[in-house]
């Protein structure tokens, strides 16, 4: 090999301060932030022999201007909670004891949420609470749906639907 190439091949692999400098920032910056994510999520799913887990996420549907219905899944026989709140921040919660999940069901619990009001965000946790010790709780999922507004439907004169949005005060008008 000539000189050269040996020059060449060294500078490669060579950091110069403002290099290095950039490359350490990059790990620090992700360093950070995965210990950040870790324990923002570390209260959402945990692997905690001695409470229940909730296994498979939980779940919205089936929403209608005042109701909804939640499903999720216990890893044993537990009561599903449910906290309702207008907010993200769950100021003025109002907690519903669901049914409980048990094997013949294969752990699964769906609650009808009735009186949601229209056309506003609702907000919940689930949690569960095991049936053979009522202390122990799983770690709360927190979810989110809309529920669509209220809307009255008037014929007029001309056969035309006149739809009125009692939450944006809104009209719209359909050709029947």
């Amino acid at each position: 090999m000539a000189q050269s190439d040996l020059t060449m091949n060294h500078s490669i692999h060579r950091f110069d301060r403002r290099r290095f400098n950039s490359l350490l920032a990059q790990i620090s910056a992700g360093a950070y932030v995965a210990s950040q994510s870790s324990s923002l999520f570390s209260d959402e799913i945990t692997n905690d022999p001695f409470r229940p887990n909730i296994t498979s996420g939980i779940a919205s549907g089936d929403v209608t201007h005042s109701a909804a219905t939640i499903w999720s899944r216990s890893d044993r026989a537990a009561r599903m909670i449910v906290e309702l709140s207008s907010n993200e921040s769950f100021k003025n919660v109002r907690r519903i004891v669901g049914p409980d999940a048990f094997e013949h069901s294969d752990f699964t619990a769906k609650l009808r949420l009735n009186g949601l009001k229209p056309g506003e965000p609702v907000f919940y946790r689930v949690r569960f609470q095991d049936l053979s010790d009522l202390s122990k709780m799983s770690a709360p999922l927190a979810g989110r749906f809309n529920t669509p507004a209220l809307c009255l439907g008037i014929s007029n004169s001309l056969g035309r639907a006149i739809l009125l949005d009692k939450a944006t005060a809104s009209t719209f008008v359909a050709v029947v």
